[in-house]
Protein backbone atom coordinates (compact mmCIF):
# COMPACT_ATOMS: atom_id res chain seq x y z
CA UNK A 1 0.00 0.00 0.00
CA UNK A 2 2.82 2.39 0.87
CA UNK A 3 4.50 1.61 -2.44
CA UNK A 4 1.25 2.46 -4.27
CA UNK A 5 0.98 5.79 -2.41
CA UNK A 6 4.56 6.67 -3.27
CA UNK A 7 3.95 5.82 -6.91
CA UNK A 8 0.82 8.01 -7.03
CA UNK A 9 2.66 10.93 -5.42
CA UNK A 10 5.46 10.59 -7.98
CA UNK A 11 3.03 10.52 -10.91
CA UNK A 12 1.14 13.58 -9.63
CA UNK A 13 4.38 15.49 -9.15
CA UNK A 14 5.59 14.47 -12.60
CA UNK A 15 2.32 15.55 -14.22
CA UNK A 16 2.42 18.90 -12.44
CA UNK A 17 5.99 19.49 -13.58
CA UNK A 18 5.07 18.67 -17.19
CA UNK A 19 2.13 21.07 -17.15
CA UNK A 20 4.35 23.75 -15.65
CA UNK A 21 6.96 23.21 -18.36
CA UNK A 22 4.29 23.35 -21.08
CA UNK A 23 2.95 26.69 -19.83
CA UNK A 24 6.48 28.03 -19.31
CA UNK A 25 7.44 27.03 -22.87
CA UNK A 26 4.25 28.55 -24.27
CA UNK A 27 4.84 31.91 -22.57
CA UNK A 28 8.48 31.96 -23.61
CA UNK A 29 8.01 30.86 -27.24
CA UNK A 30 4.33 31.07 -28.30
CA UNK A 31 5.26 31.16 -31.99
CA UNK A 32 7.36 28.04 -31.65
CA UNK A 33 4.64 26.00 -29.93
CA UNK A 34 1.68 27.42 -31.85
CA UNK A 35 -1.09 26.17 -29.56
CA UNK A 36 -2.44 26.88 -26.09
CA UNK A 37 -3.47 23.30 -25.31
CA UNK A 38 -2.02 19.89 -26.23
CA UNK A 39 -3.91 18.07 -28.99
CA UNK A 40 -7.07 16.39 -27.78
CA UNK A 41 -7.60 12.63 -27.85
CA UNK A 42 -10.07 13.10 -30.73
CA UNK A 43 -7.53 14.92 -32.88
CA UNK A 44 -4.67 12.60 -31.91
CA UNK A 45 -6.68 9.52 -32.88
CA UNK A 46 -7.76 11.06 -36.17
CA UNK A 47 -4.15 11.88 -37.06
CA UNK A 48 -3.15 8.21 -36.99
CA UNK A 49 -6.42 6.60 -38.07
CA UNK A 50 -6.04 4.24 -41.05
CA UNK A 51 -2.24 4.45 -41.05
CA UNK A 52 -0.62 1.03 -41.11
CA UNK A 53 1.96 1.92 -38.46
CA UNK A 54 2.36 -1.68 -37.35
CA UNK A 55 3.96 -2.66 -40.67
CA UNK A 56 5.91 0.57 -41.12
CA UNK A 57 9.70 0.46 -41.09
CA UNK A 58 10.24 4.12 -40.18
CA UNK A 59 7.82 6.68 -38.72
CA UNK A 60 8.69 10.33 -38.04
CA UNK A 61 6.79 12.89 -35.98
CA UNK A 62 7.22 16.67 -36.25
CA UNK A 63 6.45 18.96 -33.32
CA UNK A 64 5.29 16.38 -30.75
CA UNK A 65 5.11 18.90 -27.89
CA UNK A 66 4.22 17.06 -24.68
CA UNK A 67 3.36 13.88 -26.60
CA UNK A 68 -0.42 13.77 -27.12
CA UNK A 69 -0.10 12.47 -30.68
CA UNK A 70 3.10 10.62 -29.80
CA UNK A 71 1.17 8.43 -27.38
CA UNK A 72 -1.29 7.40 -30.09
CA UNK A 73 1.52 6.69 -32.55
CA UNK A 74 3.39 4.49 -30.08
CA UNK A 75 0.30 2.45 -29.25
CA UNK A 76 0.11 1.41 -32.93
CA UNK A 77 3.76 0.86 -33.86
CA UNK A 78 5.13 -2.55 -34.80
CA UNK A 79 7.88 -4.14 -32.71
CA UNK A 80 10.44 -3.52 -35.47
CA UNK A 81 9.32 0.00 -36.41
CA UNK A 82 11.86 2.80 -35.96
CA UNK A 83 10.32 5.99 -34.57
CA UNK A 84 11.87 9.47 -34.49
CA UNK A 85 10.38 12.68 -33.08
CA UNK A 86 11.67 16.14 -34.09
CA UNK A 87 11.17 18.88 -31.50
CA UNK A 88 12.85 22.32 -31.35
CA UNK A 89 11.67 23.43 -27.91
CA UNK A 90 14.13 22.41 -25.20
CA UNK A 91 11.51 22.10 -22.44
CA UNK A 92 9.31 19.93 -24.63
CA UNK A 93 12.29 17.73 -25.46
CA UNK A 94 12.80 17.23 -21.71
CA UNK A 95 9.16 16.24 -21.24
CA UNK A 96 9.22 13.82 -24.18
CA UNK A 97 12.38 12.07 -23.06
CA UNK A 98 10.91 11.63 -19.61
CA UNK A 99 7.52 10.37 -20.80
CA UNK A 100 8.84 8.19 -23.64
CA UNK A 101 12.37 7.02 -22.78
CA UNK A 102 12.38 4.42 -25.58
CA UNK A 103 11.87 6.79 -28.52
CA UNK A 104 14.54 8.76 -30.36
CA UNK A 105 13.83 12.45 -29.72
CA UNK A 106 15.82 14.68 -32.07
CA UNK A 107 16.32 18.23 -30.78
CA UNK A 108 16.29 19.97 -34.14
CA UNK A 109 14.06 21.50 -36.80
CA UNK A 110 11.96 19.32 -39.11
CA UNK A 111 13.64 20.95 -42.11
CA UNK A 112 16.72 18.85 -41.29
CA UNK A 113 14.97 15.49 -41.53
CA UNK A 114 17.12 14.44 -44.50
CA UNK A 115 20.36 15.10 -42.59
CA UNK A 116 19.32 13.08 -39.56
CA UNK A 117 17.92 10.17 -41.57
CA UNK A 118 21.10 9.99 -43.64
CA UNK A 119 23.21 9.87 -40.45
CA UNK A 120 21.22 6.81 -39.40
CA UNK A 121 21.45 5.08 -42.76
CA UNK A 122 17.74 5.58 -43.50
CA UNK A 123 16.91 6.36 -47.13
CA UNK A 124 13.11 6.63 -46.91
CA UNK A 125 10.40 6.79 -44.28
CA UNK A 126 6.86 5.44 -44.39
CA UNK A 127 4.93 8.12 -42.52
CA UNK A 128 5.53 11.67 -41.33
CA UNK A 129 2.98 12.92 -38.79
CA UNK A 130 3.13 16.65 -38.13
CA UNK A 131 1.69 18.95 -35.47
CA UNK A 132 3.75 21.93 -36.60
CA UNK A 133 2.06 25.39 -36.64
CA UNK A 134 2.73 26.01 -40.34
CA UNK A 135 0.80 29.29 -40.49
CA UNK A 136 3.28 30.81 -38.02
CA UNK A 137 6.29 29.92 -40.17
CA UNK A 138 7.83 32.00 -42.92
CA UNK A 139 6.77 30.98 -46.45
CA UNK A 140 10.29 29.72 -47.19
CA UNK A 141 10.37 27.51 -44.08
CA UNK A 142 6.91 26.09 -44.77
CA UNK A 143 7.86 25.09 -48.30
CA UNK A 144 11.25 23.74 -47.23
CA UNK A 145 9.78 21.45 -44.54
CA UNK A 146 7.13 20.07 -46.87
CA UNK A 147 9.56 19.57 -49.75
CA UNK A 148 12.03 17.80 -47.45
CA UNK A 149 9.17 15.65 -46.16
CA UNK A 150 8.14 14.71 -49.69
CA UNK A 151 11.70 13.77 -50.61
CA UNK A 152 12.14 11.69 -47.44
CA UNK A 153 8.99 9.64 -47.96
CA UNK A 154 8.93 6.36 -49.86
CA UNK A 155 6.60 6.11 -52.89
CA UNK A 156 3.14 5.59 -51.43
CA UNK A 157 4.22 7.06 -48.09
CA UNK A 158 2.07 9.66 -46.36
CA UNK A 159 2.53 13.07 -44.76
CA UNK A 160 -0.21 13.82 -42.20
CA UNK A 161 -0.74 17.26 -40.70
CA UNK A 162 -3.50 19.32 -39.15
CA UNK A 163 -4.55 22.95 -39.13
CA UNK A 164 -7.13 24.61 -36.99
CA UNK A 165 -10.37 25.50 -38.75
CA UNK A 166 -9.71 29.25 -38.78
CA UNK A 167 -6.34 28.76 -40.54
CA UNK A 168 -7.24 26.01 -43.00
CA UNK A 169 -8.67 28.39 -45.59
CA UNK A 170 -5.68 30.71 -45.70
CA UNK A 171 -3.41 30.87 -48.74
CA UNK A 172 -0.65 29.13 -46.77
CA UNK A 173 -2.79 26.21 -45.59
CA UNK A 174 -1.12 22.80 -45.51
CA UNK A 175 -3.56 21.36 -48.02
CA UNK A 176 -2.96 24.07 -50.61
CA UNK A 177 0.82 23.98 -50.21
CA UNK A 178 0.98 20.19 -50.50
CA UNK A 179 -1.15 20.18 -53.64
CA UNK A 180 1.55 22.31 -55.28
CA UNK A 181 4.47 20.31 -53.90
CA UNK A 182 4.02 17.06 -55.83
CA UNK A 183 1.84 14.84 -53.64
CA UNK A 184 -0.42 12.60 -55.72
CA UNK A 185 -3.41 13.14 -53.46
CA UNK A 186 -4.35 15.42 -50.57
CA UNK A 187 -7.43 14.31 -48.62
CA UNK A 188 -8.88 16.35 -45.76
CA UNK A 189 -11.25 15.49 -42.93
CA UNK A 190 -12.44 17.31 -39.82
CA UNK A 191 -11.89 16.72 -36.12
CA UNK A 192 -14.98 18.56 -34.94
CA UNK A 193 -14.68 17.52 -31.29
CA UNK A 194 -11.26 19.10 -30.92
CA UNK A 195 -11.08 22.58 -29.37
CA UNK A 196 -10.78 24.44 -31.64
CA UNK A 197 -12.00 22.20 -34.50
CA UNK A 198 -9.28 21.21 -36.96
CA UNK A 199 -8.77 19.87 -40.46
CA UNK A 200 -6.53 16.81 -40.84
CA UNK A 201 -4.69 16.56 -44.18
CA UNK A 202 -3.42 13.21 -45.48
CA UNK A 203 -0.96 13.71 -48.34
CA UNK A 204 0.14 10.67 -50.30
CA UNK A 205 3.34 10.54 -52.34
Amino acid sequence: MQRLRNSLRLNIKRLSNERFLFVKSLLKSPGEIGQVLPSSRFLSEKMVANLDLKKAKVVVEFGPGTGSVTKEIMSRLGSQTKFFAFETNENMVSILRRRFPTINVIHDSAENIDIHMKKRGIEQVDYIISSLPFTLFSPDLRIKIIEKSYTSLRPGGEFVAYQYLHAAFLAESVGKINTKTGFKSVVSSMALLNVPPAFVFRCKK
